[in-house]
C-alpha cells in the first residue's frame, strides 16, 4: 500500500479516534480538532498522530507521556489515552497542544527544495548494459554510462539556469567511476538548513534478454524499507525512546515525496516520449543508490539499450533533449508543489 493511501486510512481510523464519550477529564480528539481548527494525519501502526494547524505540528503517540513540537521541541504531559478504543486526551494536555496551536509568534518555517543532486549512473571501467549494434550500417557500441552522463549534464544546464539559488550537483561531470555506496553520500552530506529538502535523481539505462523490451520506468524506494534517517545522535538523547517514531513519521514523509516526484517525471516523459516507446510506469525496489539516499529519492530508467531501434534513439541528442527536457518538466512541477503547500502541508 503507497503511503498516499495509507493516510488516506484517516477516515476509517478516525471512526474510532473521534467517537469518545464525553469524559469531564477528558477531551476527545474530535472536540479538539474542532476548537484548534487542526488537521490530524494518524498513523494506525505506530499508533501516532500529528496535530497540523498551518505550519505547526504536535506529534502525540497514544501512552508515552509527551508530545513533539515542530519537530524539535519536547513538552512532557500525560499520555493521550483510549477509553471504549477511542482517543482521548487529559484536560491538562489538551490545554497544553491548544497554547502552541494557537500561538502566533512561533516563527513560520520556510520549505524549500535547497538542493538536486543528479547521479549519471555507472562510469570509468563500470560501463553498465553495453551493446553493440549496426546503426547506419556501422558497429556501434552504446553504453549506458555515455548515454546518462550526457543526459546529466543537459540537465545540469537547465536546472542550474531555472535554480540559480540551489545547489544543483552531478555526482560526475566525466567518465570516471564512482563506487555506488558514495553516490548518496555526496547528497546525504550536502549542508542545508532544517526545513530545507534535497531532491536525488539517478539516472540510467535499462537492458533485456529480449531484444524486443523497451520503454523508460521510474523507480522509488519500497515504503516498508527502514533507514536510520533520525537517530538518537541526530535529535538527542531526551527523544531516544521515540526515535523509531520519529524515524518512520520521516521514512513515511520521504516516501510521499518520492512518489509524487516518480508519478510527476513519468507523466512528463509520457508526454515527450510515450508515442514511440511504452511507459513501463511507476515501480517500487530496493536499488543501493536510492536506499541510501537520506530525501526524497528516484531512479529513472530512460530505455533499453539492447533493442536496436530505441538505442538508435538514445544515440540521437534530439531525442535525448526530449527526455531531459521531460525530466526537467517532473523535477520542476514537484519543486513547486513542494514549495507552494509548505513541503506538502497543505
Amino acid at each position: 500500500m503507497s503511503l498516499l493511501k495509507k493516510y488516506c486510512l484517516l477516515g476509517a481510523a478516525l471512526w474510532i479516534a473521534c467517537a469518545a464519550p464525553a469524559f469531564s477529564e477528558y477531551t476527545a480528539l474530535s472536540t479538539l480538532l474542532a476548537e484548534t481548527a487542526s488537521k490530524l494525519e494518524w498513523n494506525p501502526l505506530l499508533e501516532s498522530g500529528v496535530l497540523v494547524k498551518d505550519t505547526t505540528q504536535v506529534v502525540f503517540t497514544v501512552n508515552v507521556p509527551w508530545v513533539i513540537v515542530n519537530g524539535s521541541r519536547r513538552i512532557n504531559v500525560d499520555a493521550v489515552r483510549r477509553q471504549h478504543g477511542a482517543l482521548v486526551f487529559p484536560e491538562s494536555t489538551a490545554k497544553e497542544i491548544r497554547a502552541v496551536l494557537e500561538q502566533t509568534d512561533i516563527p513560520p518555517k520556510v520549505f524549500r527544495v535547497a538542493a538536486i543532486v543528479i547521479d549519471p549512473g555507472h562510469g570509468g571501467k563500470d560501463s553498465g548494459a553495453s551493446y553493440v549494434h549496426t546503426i547506419n550500417g556501422k558497429s556501434i557500441r552504446v553504453s549506458e554510462k555515455d548515454i546518462v552522463l550526457n543526459l546529466a549534464k543537459k540537465l545540469h544546464v537547465t536546472l542550474k539556469a531555472r535554480y540559480p539559488d540551489k545547489v544543483i550537483l552531478l555526482t560526475r561531470e566525466n567518465d570516471t567511476y564512482i563506487a555506488l555506496e558514495d553516490r548518496p553520500y555526496i547528497a546525504n552530506t550536502i549542508p542545508v538548513k532544517p526545513d530545507d529538502a534535497i531532491v536525488y535523481i539517478s539516472l540510467h539505462a535499462n537492458a533485456s534478454m529480449s531484444s524486443a523490451a523497451k520503454g523508460f520506468e521510474v523507480w522509488y524506494l519500497t515504503p516498508n524499507y527502514r533507514r536510520d534517517l533520525v537517530t538518537t545522535a541526530s535529535v538527542g538523547k531526551e527523544y531516544s525512546e521515540i526515535v523509531t517514531i520519529m524515524n518512520d513519521m520521516k521514512e513515511e514523509e520521504f516516501t510521499r515525496e518520492s512518489v509524487l516526484l516518480a508519478g510527476e517525471i513519468a507523466s512528463q516523459l509520457e508526454s515527450a516520449i510515450g508515442a514511440v516507446t511504452e511507459n513501463r510506469k511507476i515501480k517500487e525496489g530496493e536499488w543501493l543508490v536510492v536506499r541510501k539516499a537520506k530525501m526524497p529519492a528516484v531512479l529513472v530508467e530512460v530505455g533499453f539499450v539492447s533493442n536496436l531501434e530505441e538505442a538508435t534513439r538514445l544515440m540521437d541528442d534530439a531525442y535525448l533533449q526530449k527526455i531531459e527536457k521531460a525530466i526537467y518538466n517532473g523535477v520542476s512541477h514537484f519543486i513547486e508543489q513542494f514549495e507552494q503547500s509548505k513541503g506538502f502541508t497543505e
